[in-house]
């Protein structure tokens, strides 16, 4: 793994330094600012795409206590949603969904502001798989509207699906399992990281089939 370099809320980053397991990008935001999101043991950094000197700044750093991770629970996948909206209903503030999947099969959804201090707030978290969660993906969903699926795949090769329940801009919210999920085989998804799926079905790897 990489490594990510552990400073405040306002400085640039510095020591220490924590192993990375996975990492995420966000949209853009109003602004034109990005979040970088690493998922470590027992936290995740998130850093700002705007440097300090030769170092991105430190956004947010989500652990137990504001994250709900323990010390050995690694953060073995991260993704962001689309922008859907906004959380302070100021001007120039951008919102969107990250999820974290853990080595303890955990999944965490977090309201994420990319601007405007870059607040991030935890909305539920969920036992998702018995084994260790590798991917996640969010729904595609029309421009302002917040996704409405998840999808996660995990070590032991389990592919499940998850409603977002809740309502209004960073509220109380949970994920609910999606059943059947063959519901879902023509939903469209805003990133493809998921190695199992359904655009991926009857695929050979053996045979020498390629996923684009």
């Amino acid at each position: 793994g990489g490594v990510v370099h552990q400073g405040s809320s306002s400085s640039a980053l510095g020591t220490p330094t924590f192993e990375a397991h996975s990492m995420a990008y966000s949209s853009a935001s109003a602004t034109g600012d990005f979040h970088l999101a690493v998922g470590c043991k027992g936290c995740i950094v998130v850093v700002d795409t705007k440097t300090s000197g030769d170092a991105p700044l430190m956004v947010a750093v989500l652990d137990r206590a504001s994250g709900g991770l323990s010390a050995k629970e690694a953060v073995t996948s991260l993704s962001y949603s689309s922008p859907w909206g906004d959380v302070s209903k100021g001007r120039g503030t951008t919102v969107c969904n990250l999820a974290a999947g853990t080595s303890l099969g955990n999944v965490i959804l977090f309201a994420a502001q990319l601007d405007s201090g870059g607040e991030y707030q935890k909305l539920a978290k969920i036992k998702a798989h018995p084994a260790s969660v590798l991917a996640i993906d969010f729904s595609e969903a029309p421009e302002g509207s917040e996704p409405e699926w998840l999808r996660t795949t995990s070590a032991d090769f389990e592919l499940r699906f998850w409603g977002i329940q809740g309502g209004g801009s960073g509220g109380a919210k949970g994920l609910k399992e999606k059943r059947p999920a063959s519901e879902l085989r023509d939903q469209l998804w805003h990133s493809q990281t998921c190695a199992l799926g359904w655009a991926v079905m009857g695929l050979d790897v053996d045979s020498g089939d390629v996923v684009p």
